[in-house]
């Protein structure tokens, strides 16, 4: 009995051993589901005290392959809770039927964030917060942090590189809706504290600036009432560590311009991150 007992010991030894030796063998991971890989990932994230990411955006309209925006942007988290990032707006040419990125006359921008009671807020250079920058739409922090509240189905990609997970993330249209809507109007309200709002200018310029950006935001709240919006994430993730590599997104919107015409816009996010 001594003996059996013995020998089920050692291969169950030499068994683990195994398992550990290839990182892991699934053994201890096999019941999670990826709604777990997702908030092990979310919450793996809330506790770091600083990391780095980099990501593009680019926006397509009307099934088009030329880019009619694009911006690459760079972001530091630092003492857990403050964020640096630096975007840079490159200019676009066409040569020989392919669009080529120039950074001549490429535009930075650079904004200061703090989160404070789950949300992310701006810093003024007095050290006050105040209404999110239109940058932080590309936080990928707030992104993920956002997807975690919203309604969605997360299913896990077959086809993943080794030792990483990739979770499929699709808002409901609903939900999609919602976020789009959020981020854009939180734009418009920047861009009026901004422009119209800042001091300096003359009472009558700055009467201008408000009837321009209310025609604006008019035709942003037309065009949200009558938008379907179908927005689809893919999360990369370390298996071991459980840290995000890569978030990538795509959102398809329709809607009807002001002239009465549909159009599509795509808008297309990818970041990598570095721990």
């Amino acid at each position: 009995m001594m003996k059996n007992n013995l020998k089920f010991t050692i291969l169950c030894t030499v068994c683990l051993s195994f398992c550990l030796g290839l990182g892991g063998c699934g053994l201890f991971e096999s019941g999670k589901t990826p709604e777990e890989w997702f908030k092990q990932t979310l919450a793996g994230l809330a506790g770091k005290d600083e990391f780095t990411f980099r990501g593009e955006e680019g926006l397509r309209r009307n099934e088009q392959d030329r880019f009619v925006q694009n911006m690459i942007y760079e972001g530091k988290l630092t003492q857990h809770d403050k964020l640096t990032m630096t975007n840079v707006v490159p200019k676009i040419a066409a040569h020989h039927g392919k669009d080529v990125l120039e950074m001549e006359g490429k535009e930075v921008n650079e904004v200061h964030l703090l989160r404070q009671k789950g949300d992310w807020m701006h810093i003024n250079e007095d050290g006050k917060a105040r209404t999110q920058a239109s940058l932080s739409r590309f936080n990928p922090l707030e992104q993920l942090e956002a997807i975690h509240e919203l309604p969605k189905e997360i299913t896990e990609e077959t086809a993943a590189a080794r030792g990483t997970k990739v979770l499929k993330i699709e808002l409901t249209p609903a939900a999609a809706h919602t976020w789009l809507s959020k981020q854009l109007k939180q734009e418009m309200a920047v861009l009026r504290e901004e422009q119209v709002m800042a001091k300096g200018g003359t009472p009558k310029n700055k009467e201008k600036l408000e009837k321009v950006w209310k025609q604006g935001n008019d035709q942003l709240e037309q065009m949200l009432k009558q938008a379907n919006v179908k927005t689809t994430y893919h999360l990369t993730i370390n298996r071991k560590s459980g840290f995000p590599k890569r978030l990538s997104s795509k959102t398809y919107t329709r809607y009807t311009n002001a002239k009465g015409q549909q159009e599509q816009e795509t808008l297309i996010n990818d970041v990598l991150f570095s721990p």
